[in-house]
């Protein structure tokens, strides 16, 4: 179609002869061009496979300015910006390529990608939506979306796309590990369990299912459920660091501290050396010599050392507030006080004491929501130790005292704490003078 086009354009200025010789002279070097272009396609293919991702993008870049660029080699240019960490470049690219040919869904993928990693999930988000729901079942496109609705917090949505995606590769363990999290996000924990199964089916070495499994178990507290299934697992693979952790963490959750100690051990022995590890076998061995009979002091004061050294350890790999609150009270049963009082100062600078009064605060509410007083007005109390204003809490304290706990002793005492701290006369003070009398006539 395209020579007689030229055919006919060219007839009337030249001889038949003429006209051959030309139709000849196009095929001639359209050939060689095609031939050029397959060979700069196949160089850049070969940059690209040995990793040589600047001389890619320096050839391709080249060659576009010499001549117009194909969506193909615009794409490659995306890749070989994309492989050297220039995002933003790599995202002219891709759309310069998505704008030749509309149908290169793996270039739009990737403009989404490079969003990702420039942190505009939004956007990435946007272009995800936009491919998968003009194709469902491009599975890339799908797990994208769902993983950036995941890390939205929005499990539902997450929890349905990955269904999805599971009805069209059944064999992907990883999808049904993910389906276990948003169920497990969700609170539908018996559903969670099922998919970690599934997930664990699919491929045996998935300990991130497994580890979530037990987790879950321990949650529902079905501790016997949970050992069963661990002891399985580590009869085929006794010396799994991951297995021994999670058995040690089942015994401690059951205050079997010396049992627990026993599987950190193996587990440290076997290659974890993790913070977390370091602090729950720490914190085993405190606690395991807490629970001891006063007579075996020996034994108590091993305890004491082990822990003390092990929490040091967890302690240098990982500032965290709870591993240095044991480490400094090891220390002072250990009479070792200079140690313990620089170890409760470090406490309260990572605790950071300006919000441990309103932490106390929120708990306090949180109790009285659940009726459960007693523990509101312990909260109130812990409050008193840090906040600066404590008339407040004072008051609060008092009041559950009459109105909940019908204590008009310890209300009287709390109120005329209150008024101490409080001394001005206004309406409040006026009123609880006025409270103080009533119940002193009940009294």
């Amino acid at each position: 179609m395209y020579y007689l086009a030229i055919k006919n354009t060219l007839s009337g200025f030249c001889s038949p002869k003429c006209l051959l010789r030309l139709l000849l002279l196009l095929t001639f070097y359209s050939g060689i061009l095609y031939a050029q272009n397959k060979s700069l396609s196949d160089d850049v293919d070969l940059m690209l496979m040995k990793e040589h991702y600047r001389e890619a993008a320096n050839t391709i870049v080249s060659s576009l300015n010499n001549s117009s660029g194909s969506a193909e080699l615009y794409y490659k240019l995306g890749i070989a910006y994309q492989k050297q960490y220039l995002f933003s470049k790599a995202i002219e690219a891709y759309s310069k390529s998505v704008s030749l040919d509309t149908n290169l869904t793996a270039a739009y993928l990737s403009i989404g990608d490079c969003y990702i990693e420039l942190g505009s999930n939004r956007k990435a988000h946007s272009i995800y939506e936009k491919v998968y729901n003009s194709d469902s079942t491009n599975i890339k496109a799908g797990l994208s979306l769902a993983s950036i609705l995941f890390d939205k917090q929005d499990y539902q949505n997450a929890f349905n796309v990955y269904k999805k995606i599971s009805l069209i590769d059944s064999s992907n363990s990883y999808i049904y590990r993910q389906l276990g999290y948003c169920a497990q996000k969700l609170d539908t924990i018996i559903l969670s369990n099922e998919y970690y199964d599934k997930a664990l089916k699919l491929n045996e070495n998935d300990m991130i299912s497994l580890q979530q499994r037990i987790n879950n178990l321990l949650k529902m507290k079905w501790k016997g459920n949970a050992l069963f299934i661990l002891f399985e697992w580590n009869r085929k693979d006794p010396d799994n660091s991951i297995i021994n952790k999670l058995l040690g963490d089942t015994y401690f959750n059951d205050i079997k501290y010396d049992v627990a100690i026993g599987y950190y051990s193996k587990a440290l022995k076997t290659g974890d050396t993790t913070a977390y590890l370091l602090q729950k076998m720490g914190i085993s061995y405190y606690m395991n010599a807490v629970r001891m009979d006063s007579a075996e002091i020996t034994k108590k004061d091993s305890c004491y050392r082990h822990a003390a050294a092990i929490l040091e350890k967890g302690a240098a790999i990982d500032g965290n507030p709870v591993t240095y609150y044991y480490l400094a009270t090891a220390n002072q049963k250990l009479g070792n006080y200079t140690e313990s009082i620089k170890y409760f100062n470090t406490v309260l600078l990572i605790a950071i004491p300006g919000i441990i009064g309103e932490l106390y605060l929120h708990m306090s509410e949180s109790y009285a929501a659940l009726k459960d007083y007693y523990n509101e007005i312990n909260s109130y109390k812990g409050g008193l130790l840090f906040s600066l204003d404590k008339t407040t809490l004072l008051l609060n304290i008092a009041e559950v005292y009459e109105k909940n706990l019908s204590d008009n002793a310890s209300a009287v005492f709390y109120y005329k704490e209150y008024l101490g701290k409080d001394p001005q006369n206004n309406e409040i003070n006026t009123a609880i003078k006025q409270k103080l009398k009533e119940i002193s006539k009940k009294r």
